[in-house]
Formats: C-alpha cells, sequence, structure tokens
C-alpha cells in the first residue's frame, strides 16, 4: 500500500533570485514612499509658508492701518486741541481786554464821582458860608432893628417932653425953624443921614415920623 503527504503540497522555496527581486522592490517602494512623504512635506511647508507670509501680509496690513488710524486719530486730536487752546486764548483775549475796559470806565468813573464830590463839597461849604453870612446879616439886622427902636422909643419920649414944655419956650423966645431942638435934629441926622428936618418933613401937630423915617427902618 502506497502512503501519501497528508500534509498536503509544499510550496516551493525562493530562490536567492526571488529574493533579490523581493529586496529591490521593497526599497523601491521605501523610495517612493520617502520621495511621497518628502513631497507632501514640502508642498504642506509651502502651503504653511505661504499662509505665514499671507498672515504676516495681513498683520503687517492691519498694523499700518492702525498706526496710520491712530496717528490720524493723534493728528485730530492734536488739532482738536491746538483749536481750543486757541479759541481758549482768544476768549482769555476778549475777556482781559474787558476787564481792562472795565477798569477803565472804573478808573473814569471814579474820577467822575471825585470831581462829584469835590463839586458838592465846595457847594456845601459855600451854601454853610452864605447860609452863615446870612445868619450874621440877619443878626446884625436885629440888632440894629432893636437898636433903632431903642433909638426911636427914646425920641418919641423926647419929642413928648418937648411937646409940653414947647408953649412955654415960644413964648420967652424965637420960634425955631425946626420942629424940634437941636440935640433932637442932631439925633434924627445921625440915625437918617437924608433927612431934611424942616417943617414941610415934619407933621408936628401929630407927631408923626416922615416917611423917610418909615422907608429907612424898613430897609432895616
Amino acid at each position: 500500500m502506497s502512503q501519501t503527504n497528508k500534509s498536503g503540497p509544499k510550496s516551493p522555496s525562493p530562490s536567492s533570485s526571488d529574493t533579490s527581486t523581493s529586496a529591490t522592490t521593497d526599497t523601491s517602494a521605501n523610495a517612493t514612499n520617502l520621495a511621497f512623504q518628502a513631497s507632501v512635506e514640502a508642498s504642506v511647508n509651502k502651503q504653511l509658508q505661504a499662509f505665514q507670509e499671507q498672515m504676516m501680509e495681513m498683520f503687517n496690513q492691519f498694523a499700518s492701518r492702525y498706526e496710520q488710524q491712530t496717528a490720524q486719530g493723534i493728528n485730530q486730536t492734536r488739532e482738536q486741541e491746538a483749536r481750543d487752546f486757541q479759541n481758549f486764548n482768544s476768549a482769555g483775549m476778549k475777556l482781559e481786554s474787558h476787564v481792562q475796559e472795565v477798569e477803565q470806565e472804573t478808573h473814569e468813573l471814579e474820577k467822575e464821582v471825585g470831581a462829584f464830590e469835590e463839586a458838592y463839597n465846595k457847594r456845601v461849604r459855600f451854601e454853610d458860608e452864605r447860609f452863615q453870612q446870612a445868619s450874621n446879616v440877619m443878626a446884625q439886622a436885629q440888632n440894629k432893628e432893636l437898636d433903632l427902636q431903642t433909638q426911636i422909643t427914646a425920641l418919641k419920649e423926647q419929642m413928648k417932653t418937648f411937646s409940653t414944655t414947647q408953649p412955654a419956650a415960644a413964648s420967652t423966645g424965637p420960634k425955631s425953624s425946626f420942629v424940634t431942638s437941636e440935640n433932637i435934629a442932631t439925633q434924627i441926622k445921625r440915625i437918617f443921614p437924608q433927612a431934611d428936618l424942616t417943617n414941610n418933613d415934619w407933621n408936628q401937630p401929630t407927631n408923626e415920623f416922615p416917611p423917610f423915617m418909615d422907608f429907612k427902618i424898613l430897609l432895616c
């Protein structure tokens, strides 16, 4: 009985040429893989570099715009501050000018007030002097009036005395051209220098004073 091989058909064992071919194929595949990986890496690196350059450009543009806007804002702010400062200086100069005008007007007003006060004081002093003079004149007039009244009263008394004694004197001596004695006539002429003591000026029967004496009394 013949013996069968239960383990199945056996594969032929590779030869040395097959092994060399397989190694070459693996090396080529590895080289291809390495080349592909290098290509991929190069592409990725290129894209990454391009992205980085794009991002850097965008950042630079943003930074430039920001700097421009910032500089523009600073310039606008400075210009506004300069305008505000100029307006403030202009307002300050106007205010200072107005203050100077007010001070000048105040100085002129003070001069006018001083001149008015001086004129008023002079007027008051003048009125006081006039009042004092008028008071003095009034006092002198009152004193003179009292003196005249006293003299007139004394003169009347003397006239009464003379009237009672005149008939006796007329019988013993010549009639005088005056209605009074020399003493009385002298007193009348002293008080009334303009008097003309004649029979025409003197109303002997009634013993009245002549008109010029009343006028003199009114003037005093």
